[in-house]
Order: C-alpha cells, then structure tokens, then sequence
C-alpha cells in the first residue's frame, strides 16, 4: 500500500532530513556549544546560593556569550545562502542564461534550499511546508509585480 503525502510533509521531510545531514556531519557545532554556556550558566546560577561563589554578573556574561553565539551562528548560515545564490550569479554572469551550465546552477539552487531547509530545522520550524504554501497562496494574490516596477 502506497502512502501519499501532502506537498507540505514533503517539504518537512526534506527540512529534517537537511538538518539532520547538518548536525551528522558537524555542522552544528558552535549550535551545541552555546547549549553548552546555558547548562555552565544554569548550574553556576544554581550552585551560586549553595556552594560556589561565582558572582552573578559572570554567570549572565557566560548566558550572553552564549546568545551571542547563536546569533553570529545564524547570521553565518544565512550568509552561506547568500554565497551559494552568488555563486550561481557568477555562473549567469560569465555564461548568460542560454550558455549556463544548466546542472552547475541547479547545484548551486539545490545547496541554497539545503542551507535553508537546514537552517528551519535547527530553529524548530516544523511546519516549514505549510508556512511555503501559504507564502504562496499570499503572492499569487498579489498585483501584477505587486505593484513596483522590476
């Protein structure tokens, strides 16, 4: 027996597999590693009152590192998307549209949703397929160009 699913549960399949790929391979790291400053900061906040004299502004400093790496963190996987949309640029530009190698750019469109779908993982975006038809649904309502010029 065959079992169907919806376009949206492909998407979600795809978006997990893509960061579970992610974190098998360690690209997840510096992810982890900020987990790792929140349990120091929890245990140190905790054991501050019981046992060990840590004042409390280097247990928020440790929790703010920690912040801090999750943001850059974030920052660097959106970036990547954007190289790999450059690098697909740079394929257009030095071949036109009627000379590109057709696989080399669907590689380079490919590794752009991979880090994307990755990124919707480790973020706890579990419905990423509903949230892409209804983005749809939204443009195709839209004007003509939604009104701007290019």
């Amino acid at each position: 027996m065959t079992h169907l699913i919806s376009r949206d549960e492909a998407i979600d399949v795809l978006v997990k597999q893509c960061g579970e790929t992610e974190e098998d391979k360690g690209f997840r790291d510096p992810w982890f590693l900020a987990d790792e400053l929140e349990r120091i900061a929890a245990f140190l906040s905790a054991s501050y009152e019981e046992r060990i004299s840590v004042p409390e502004q280097d247990v928020d400093s440790i929790r703010k590192a920690a912040e801090a790496l999750r943001n850059m963190y974030v920052s660097t996987k959106l970036m990547l998307v954007v190289t790999e949309l450059a690098e697909a640029m740079e394929a257009l530009r030095i071949h036109s549209v009627e000379g590109i190698d057709r696989s080399n750019l669907a590689e380079e469109l490919a590794d752009s949703h991979i880090r994307l779908f990755a990124l919707a993982d480790l973020l706890g975006f579990d419905d990423q397929g509903q949230e892409i038809l209804k983005k749809m649904r939204t443009n195709s309502n839209r004007p003509h160009r939604h009104g701007k010029k290019l």
